[in-house]
């Protein structure tokens, strides 16, 4: 576990939901749920919160100063390049990459994945067969690989989802798939993405018996389907 640092990808200004990375969720800024769960896994300076130079992300970095977590900001649009440097200050030989909405994401399933980590892939990924929920998608790299491949990113794709060239040309990458063996689960998104992602979160701390951050995303998938269904 020493080995491994977290790049959480923040930005302020989503389309879809504007402000969501410090959205109040029942009287607790939205990004702060994930850093409490990443926390009972994680020391804080294995974990840096990558968001842009833009003004409007400027609260992202108070966030960062008052929760005492390191913080890196670059490029907006390249967030490829903007992972890998922030990645670089981390020193660390494997890099989780997950994104700032996925505000519930289970850290035993994190648990999992880090513990399927082999030299001998470049990238390890629940993403590819999509069975875990929207708000559950982990990457792991090996960062100086990742490193090296970086100066051939060209499309905007590749810019802008940071492993998105090794899916393109997977055949040339040894990547390690992680399928969930429940089953599939994509009927409801855990992630903070739209307005009914913010009530379904809202909901969810403010009624869910004993919520904490070990609370596990089926127990999350089944309580947003019951909302659903209401």
């Amino acid at each position: 576990m020493n080995n491994i640092g977290v790049v959480i990808l923040v930005r302020y200004n989503s389309t879809r939901l504007y402000g969501k990375a410090l959205l109040d969720i029942h009287g607790k800024p939205s990004l702060k749920y994930l850093i409490e769960r990443l926390e009972t896994l994680f020391d804080k300076s294995q974990l840096i919160i990558a968001t842009s130079k833009e003004n409007h992300d400027d609260p992202i970095e108070k966030f960062s100063m008052v929760n005492n977590i390191k913080c890196y900001r670059g490029s907006l649009n390249n967030v490829s390049e903007r992972f890998k440097d922030a990645a670089k200050l981390l020193k660390k030989k494997y890099i989780v990459r997950i994104t700032g909405d996925s505000i519930f994401l289970d850290m035993n399933l994190l648990k999992d994945i880090i513990s399927q980590i082999d030299e001998k892939y470049l990238l390890f990924s629940n993403r590819i067969s999509k069975t875990y929920p929207v708000g559950q998608t982990i990457d792991i790299v090996n960062l100086e690989e990742y490193i090296k491949y970086f100066p051939a990113f060209s499309t905007k794709d590749d810019l802008e989802h940071v492993t998105s060239y090794f899916f393109d040309n997977k055949s040339n990458f040894p990547i390690k798939n992680i399928s969930n063996k429940l089953g599939v689960f994509r009927s409801v998104s855990l992630g903070l993405d739209d307005l009914e992602d913010y009530k379904n979160a809202n909901s969810l701390i403010k009624n869910f018996k004993n919520y904490s951050a070990s609370t596990s995303y089926i127990e999350i998938y089944n309580y947003y389907n019951k909302l659903k269904k209401n």
